[in-house]
């Protein structure tokens, strides 16, 4: 587990509500982990029973960690408001990795890593079922 992953706020960039979506199964790997939690998604008011923001500029705080869980289609077009907002660091998934992606972030200096939110935790996708 990352150290003082207790201490920390997480904002998870593509939160969902469907069971078997690894993004969900990051927020319930989060759950009573971390300091303050914040699923992002345009149109749920809560994933897992936390509350939900519509976008990165829509939360009350800057999240220590951006855990990011889109595409690069989905994920580029909010290097804007990414860079604007701020986080301490952006955790890239397996699937939200591109080169592309890899690139801006380099090229705009946001600094990020290659990683599992959910391995990060201690758990494994395993450990959350699907129903």
């Amino acid at each position: 587990m990352t150290q003082q992953l207790s201490r920390r706020t997480i904002a998870v960039l593509g939160a969902s509500n469907q069971r078997t979506r690894f993004s969900n199964k990051a927020v319930r790997a989060l759950g009573g982990k971390v300091a303050g939690l914040y699923p992002i998604h345009p149109k749920a008011l809560e994933i897992e029973n936390v509350p939900c923001f519509p976008n990165i500029v829509s939360l009350p705080i800057r999240p220590d960690i951006l855990s990011v869980y889109l595409s690069d289609i989905h994920f580029l077009p909010l290097m804007d408001q990414i860079e604007t907002h701020g986080c301490g660091e952006i955790w890239l998934n397996p699937g939200a990795d591109s080169d592309e992606v890899l690139r801006e972030l380099m090229k705009r200096n946001l600094p990020f890593r290659q990683t599992c939110t959910i391995l990060e935790t201690g758990f494994k996708p395993s450990d959350f079922p699907d129903a």
